[in-house]
């Protein structure tokens, strides 16, 4: 739900007369998460709330204000959120794709990279990454940075290949024509 210039507006007010925020939340027809949060920023002098909640940050941005959170103590998350005028459920967003990819704020924001356009490519790239987890030549941490993707993507590439015999024959036959491509390459060569 979208909250009105007007209705934000007003809301300052009533933090300036010290009203509560659940006596504000009912008042206005507002949650009380929402009001709570507002009057944490407000209270370390951000009102720009009032004219737009939406703060466009970079991947760049949002891994320094993590490094920073991090690295500090003292702060909890609705604090540190609030001393620099970030949505409370945004920044706890933040923190928990954080703590999901092991505390790596790398793996956590990783820039999207470009899809590879060729389609027979793609397959041998997979099959390759596959061949090389399966026989404990790479992990899947280090595939998922080779490929550009994510963990959890490179988990499903294995699951699939374990339970779907049409994605295995996609990938086996992939393997096959890099085999033949490099034999090609390799009979190519000249010969010393």
């Amino acid at each position: 739900m979208t909250i009105s210039y007007r209705v934000r507006k007003q809301i300052v007010d009533y933090f300036a007369q010290r009203k509560s925020s659940q006596e504000i939340a009912s008042m206005l027809n507002v949650s009380l998460d929402q009001i709570q949060d507002w009057r944490r920023r407000y209270k370390h002098g951000h009102e720009d709330w009032v004219f737009s909640d939406h703060q466009k940050l970079s991947i760049q941005e949002r891994k320094e204000i993590l490094v920073d959170f991090f690295s500090q103590q003292k702060y909890g998350i609705k604090a540190y959120a609030a001393r620099h005028n970030l949505s409370y459920n945004t920044f706890e967003g933040w923190v928990k794709k954080v703590r999901k990819y092991g505390g790596s704020i790398d793996f956590a924001f990783v820039p999207h990279r470009p899809k590879i356009k060729n389609l027979w490519l793609e397959h041998s790239l997979v099959a390759l990454l596959i061949e090389q987890i399966r026989k404990d030549a790479m992990s899947t941490s280090a595939a998922a940075t080779t490929a550009g993707v994510c963990i959890r993507t490179v988990q499903s590439w294995l699951r699939i290949y374990s339970f779907e015999s049409e994605f295995r024959r996609t990938i086996d036959s992939s393997l096959i024509k890099i085999r033949c491509h490099s034999f090609e390459i390799l009979w190519s060569l000249p010969k010393i």
